[in-house]
């Protein structure tokens, strides 16, 4: 368990022995239940929680992880990934959402992570105020007045269920909206890919 800093603490809640999940030996059993919070007032510290990550299962080899930020930093992360009659291995079906929150005065928000050598852009953990998968993997988004929280939940046919609750002490942020753009990659699990011609046939 990483020690307390002055703007991050950690709190194991659980431990978990992952079997039957070939691939995924290096997850380590305390990423699997957790509760994240950063500490209120630091707005400006690199991304936290990349190195950690969370692991929903559909009990039948597939499964959708990511690192806490809602950032891919491994082959394996997707929100579907899951083995493919006639193919061997897993596939990531679904890379991950671009979610975006335009507030009420048309300001736009993008809430995802994504890494590129050297940068990190879209930011959204700049807004990720608290992680939590005890049950199901769970985020709290702030932004200003506004409280954004998303839970993800996998069945057992490999669908992946999203819920979005935004809550605002402001009576202003009830038009505030929600954009949702889902991120295809239909790839193996062991390989990455530039360019995919299933999805984009010349």
């Amino acid at each position: 368990m990483p020690a307390k800093n002055d703007q991050y603490f950690y709190t194991a809640l659980f431990s978990f022995v992952l079997e039957d999940c070939p691939g995924l030996s290096e997850y380590r059993q305390e990423d699997l239940y957790m509760k994240l919070i950063k500490k209120a007032g630091v707005t400006n510290q690199p991304c936290p929680w990349l190195d950690r990550e969370w692991l929903e299962t559909d009990g039948k080899g597939g499964f959708c992880s990511m690192s806490v930020p809602m950032c891919s930093t491994r082959r394996y992360h997707g929100l579907i990934v899951t083995p493919l009659e006639g193919f061997e291995g897993r596939y990531v079906l679904l890379s991950g959402y671009e979610i975006s929150v335009t507030d009420s005065d048309g300001r736009r928000y993008r809430l995802e992570t994504t890494q590129y050598p050297g940068v990190l852009d879209p930011a959204g953990y700049v807004y990720l105020e608290k992680f939590d998968n005890s049950i199901f993997p769970e985020w709290v988004f702030r932004i200003g007045l506004l409280t954004i929280t998303i839970e993800i939940f996998m069945a057992e046919d490999s669908a992946v269920y999203l819920s979005f609750r935004m809550d605002s002490k402001n009576a202003g942020d009830s038009s505030a909206a929600v954009s949702i753009s889902p991120v295809a990659a239909y790839r193996n699990s062991n390989e990455l890919t530039r360019e995919n011609n299933y999805l984009s046939p010349s």
